[in-house]
């Protein structure tokens, strides 16, 4: 009984949060000569559901080609970029007699089309975070996605096709 009245006022005082992000460690490559050379990128958003601004988009392509491997170019034999940004957010709610959790997903999904001459090669990514809150009698925490995760998912997604693209054209 005791343990039970416990675990009940550890929900009543401390609503829970969870986050996860599924984030693959990976090295970073300096590139002696670039592999690829692109013309400016274009990008299109499409459901911007996570409100995302080109100008972002375009400072992680920029912090990720710091690495020299793909480079931007007015070169005529550069490859043509375009880029489809997808951001979604999907949230579910679960309530009890007195507890009310909630889940919100946020999702992106990148894809990358190159074409040069009569060939077109796509990369796409995908990166998701779920966040989870839990309210006991009013008492917790909401489950809410920061600016700060938002840009960290489009990095992550970004990120994939940049090092799926600089795979390919090694």
């Amino acid at each position: 009984m005791k343990i039970s009245f416990f675990i009940f006022l550890s929900l009543l005082f401390f609503g829970c949060a969870n986050t996860k992000f599924a984030t693959p460690q990976e090295e970073n490559i300096q590139c002696q000569n670039a592999y690829a050379l692109i013309s400016h990128p274009t990008i299109t958003l499409e459901k911007n559901d996570l409100e995302i601004e080109e100008k972002n988009i375009l400072q992680v392509l920029e912090d990720l080609m710091m690495d020299n491997c793909i480079v931007i170019s007015n070169n005529p034999d550069s490859y043509e970029a375009n880029f489809v940004v997808t951001s979604t957010f999907s949230s579910q709610n679960k309530e009890g007699i007195t507890t009310k959790a909630q889940e919100n997903t946020a999702k992106i999904k990148v894809s990358l089309s190159l074409k040069k001459d009569r060939m077109t090669r796509t990369f796409n990514s995908e990166h998701i975070l779920t966040i989870n809150g839990k309210k006991v009698l009013g008492i917790g925490q909401k489950a809410q996605i920061t600016q700060e995760e938002k840009q960290k998912l489009l990095k992550g997604a970004l990120k994939g096709v940049y090092k799926q693209a600089q795979n390919a054209l090694r």
